[in-house]
């Protein structure tokens, strides 16, 4: 690849990163809009595959920008991979099936909107539906109602899963088909991101 065509792609992505972290959006009105650089930042990493929707990325390139655009509700600490709270306040369960969550109250996107429930919710009967083709789809598959939004052939039978229900804009329950003793460190993978 020469130099040129390496360069183009790299501002292509970059342009992308930005117009993705400033939300895309204008003041209104037709007129010409300030720009605020505290309100962008720039990283460099290689080529996504896929747009960056957390649903769809399942390669270094697009995980590493969208690791760096959302957090989910958990995280893992880099000095000892133990899993540790991010937008959630906690996660509880007595049988690693049914799983209560608490969202951190002050938690926004990047413009300022509140992080709620729904966000996720919504996001992640999105990402499961067989329509909407995501590569990172059957990590909902432990989800109760996964197989009726995603059926392995056929039309889907409904358009959420069963097994999650928002309870108000901080709490969320999920409920899985099986027990799943790991499944809060799945949590922390991006296509569990909440979306605006």
């Amino acid at each position: 690849m020469n130099a040129t065509r390496t360069a183009r792609l790299a501002l292509a992505a970059a342009t992308a990163v930005v117009l993705v972290a400033s939300g895309c959006g204008s003041s209104g009105g037709g007129g010409s809009s300030s720009s605020d650089a505290s309100k962008t930042f720039s990283y460099q990493s290689s080529e996504p595959q896929n747009p960056l929707q957390p649903a769809n990325a399942n390669e270094v390139g697009g995980g590493r920008i969208i690791q760096n655009l959302f957090k989910g509700l958990v995280d893992y600490d880099p000095s000892n991979a133990t899993l540790r709270m991010q937008v959630a306040d906690s996660i509880d369960t007595s049988d690693s099936q049914t799983f209560n969550v608490t969202l951190k109250s002050n938690w926004t996107f990047h413009d300022g909107t509140p992080v709620k429930s729904s966000n996720f919710v919504n996001a992640w009967n999105w990402a499961a539906a067989t329509t909407n083709n995501q590569l990172n789809s059957s990590w909902f598959s432990d989800i109760q109602g996964y197989a009726d939004v995603h059926p392995e052939s056929g039309e889907p039978t409904a358009t959420t899963m069963s097994g999650l229900t928002v309870t108000d804009d901080t709490h969320f329950t999920i409920k899985l088909t099986t027990k799943v003793s790991y499944f809060e460190y799945k949590l922390g993978y991006i296509a569990f991101s909440p979306l605006p």
